[in-house]
């Protein structure tokens, strides 16, 4: 029987911490990363959307 591979403390809570993001979602995203990945091709892309947000330019205070 092969070793059991040692947990640290690092690997923990970055586990725990996954998990506390991962349940703070909505049911409809959870299930949507729980699916499968469907493998396909480059045509058949339909749309593409790219968010762009501006960071606003700070006041300048006198």
């Amino acid at each position: 029987m092969s070793p059991m591979p040692e947990l640290s403390r690092r690997s923990l809570l970055g586990g725990a911490a996954a998990a506390a993001v991962l349940s703070a979602l909505p049911i409809s995203i959870q299930q949507a990363l729980a699916a499968p990945a469907r493998p396909g091709r480059l045509a058949d892309i339909q749309h593409v959307v790219v968010f762009m947000q501006a960071t606003p330019t700070p006041t300048a205070t006198t």
